[in-house]
């Protein structure tokens, strides 16, 4: 499969994990060794999204800023925080996506 032009992708992983009702909030589980919100990040780099937008809570960025240049380290990826509601977070995303890295 070649790579799409211009084809961003948001990966909304700025929530509590209230919902899920496990130990720790479901973002993080992991799924095949990589945290759920980066698996499906890695699946939808696979399928030729040229830029993901990583939308987290304010508290992880770098964490999770640390485990994308770990995992991966491409240009792929850009880490913004999220709001308090989940609307929020998806605005931030969308700002992040209409403005270059």
């Amino acid at each position: 499969m070649t790579a799409m032009e211009d084809v961003e992708g948001l990966v909304m992983a700025a929530g509590s994990g209230l919902r899920a009702g496990g130990p720790i909030a479901k973002q993080w589980i992991p799924v095949d060794g990589l945290p759920l919100f980066l698996y499906t990040a890695e699946r939808l780099r696979a399928y030729g999204m040229t830029r993901i937008i990583l939308v987290v809570r304010a508290q992880d960025i770098e964490r999770v800023q640390a485990l994308v240049d770990r995992v991966n380290g491409t240009a792929v990826y850009q880490v913004v925080s999220g709001g308090q509601e989940r609307q929020a977070s998806v605005w931030a995303g969308l700002k992040a996506a209409i403005r270059p890295f």
